[in-house]
């Protein structure tokens, strides 16, 4: 769905056919092992572009750790939002995200940076 402009690729370790994957400023999402994708979310700063630092499958829940915040679906992946979350300074962004669920309670966990050095394409930390 990129034009050979791939920029990260990502797909949940318990369906094989839930993939996502972005170009510069934009994330994609297949739900059927890539043969369609669907344009899910733009980067909210065109210029910084998108990075996607993880993501975490949950059943209908899916979550993705970008340098906008976290950007989630509830219903398998057919709409995105960007959640409303406190905890990272306004001057950084997130560059790496991984989460666990135990107890009905998910847990997100970030490696955040300075929000100038995170931009599209750039270098993450995967944890």
């Amino acid at each position: 769905p990129t034009d050979d402009d791939t920029f990260y690729f990502l797909a949940d370790p318990a369906n094989h056919n839930r993939l996502v994957a972005t170009d510069y400023s934009n994330l994609y999402v297949s739900t059927d092992g890539g043969q369609t994708w669907g344009l899910k979310y733009t980067a909210k700063d065109g210029g910084a572009g998108l990075v996607l630092g993880g993501a975490f499958w949950d059943g209908a829940n899916i979550y993705f750790g970008t340098n906008d915040g976290i950007v989630a679906s509830s219903n398998g992946g057919s709409t995105f939002a960007l959640m409303n979350l406190s905890g990272i300074p306004s001057t950084q962004a997130i560059r790496s995200f991984a989460a666990a669920k135990a107890g009905g309670v998910t847990r997100f966990v970030v490696v955040a940076d300075e929000i100038g050095d995170v931009y599209g394409g750039g270098r993450g930390f995967w944890v």
